[in-house]
């Protein structure tokens, strides 16, 4: 009989406590803006947030910078390997290449008719910029954009965390350890364990999401007052949408009629690695 009315304790998922995070940064941050008022001589409570938690934040954020080459690297480098035919890797490359240009001109084309809107409807205030200057630099052409996507130098785009580049470099990698046969299952077989290992080094990382996001978050509120963060929360708010709107119409239809699979149990599968982008803004 006990057993029936026991009820198992659910934990909390790593997005609650997130969200749980965001709110009680704001929070904080609010209140920090108050005692900091009532106390305009403390130079303490004038930088609290700024001294003490951001620099917590920093540290989140640069512990994700710091993966973000070795992921990628080792894990393109590892599904290259993996396909096991380097015929494969050509054709999935040019198709994957191919599909990423079509869905980035559908999602600027999204985002230009929502911040349109939204302009047209006033949603966002007019900001002060008096003092302020812009000056465009020359967009390059499009054989420089696609020559730059290939690096001459092997260091070079990890350093600056270049991604493209690196994508380069993890794929002529796989397809090196594919082409070199029997000889290139050992190298393979360590790439695989150092990707292994580098993911959970992530989730290491990822786990304490919710408490750099709650520093992050006290001293943006703190710095900039609640009606800046209400204005950036409308430009968030059409940016999801347009997110939305992007996952649901283009990836949606492409998994429809490319894949031949349903969206709702692709979307499903997919969940766990969604909302941990989604959570980390990880690209």
């Amino acid at each position: 009989m006990e057993g029936m009315f026991h009820m198992e304790k659910r934990k909390l998922s790593l997005p609650a406590w997130i969200f749980i995070g965001m709110a009680a940064g704001i929070v904080v941050g609010l209140i920090s803006i108050a005692l900091a008022k009532g106390n305009p001589d403390s130079a303490f409570l004038a930088t609290f947030t700024t001294d003490w938690l951001k620099p917590i934040g920093t540290i989140y954020i640069n512990l994700l910078k710091f993966l973000v080459v070795p992921v990628v690297l080792f894990s393109i480098a590892d599904g290259v390997v993996s396909l096991k035919d380097l015929k494969r890797v050509g054709s999935v490359g040019l198709r994957t290449f191919v599909y990423y240009m079509c869905t980035t001109a559908l999602a600027v084309v999204i985002g230009l008719i929502l911040a349109n809107i939204a302009l047209g409807l006033n949603l966002f205030p007019t900001l002060e910029t008096s003092g302020l200057a812009y000056e465009a630099k020359e967009s390059p052409s499009v054989m420089q954009v696609i020559v730059n996507i290939f690096p001459d130098n092997l260091f070079k785009p990890m350093v600056n965390a270049d991604m493209l580049p690196v994508i380069v470099i993890a794929v002529l990698l796989g397809a090196g350890i594919l082409a070199a046969g029997d000889e290139g299952v050992g190298v393979g077989n360590a790439i695989n364990k150092i990707s292994k290992v580098v993911m959970e080094v992530m989730m290491m990382i990822i786990k304490i999401t919710p408490i750099g996001v709650f520093c992050l978050m006290a001293d943006v509120v703190s710095v900039n007052g609640p009606k800046i963060v209400g204005t950036l929360l409308l430009v968030i708010l059409v940016a999801y949408i347009g997110y939305i709107l992007h996952v649901v119409i283009v990836y949606g239809l492409s998994v429809k009629f490319l894949s031949k699979m349903s969206p709702l149990k692709f979307f499903k599968e997919l969940a766990p690695a969604m909302i941990c982008a989604f959570t980390t803004t990880s690209s």
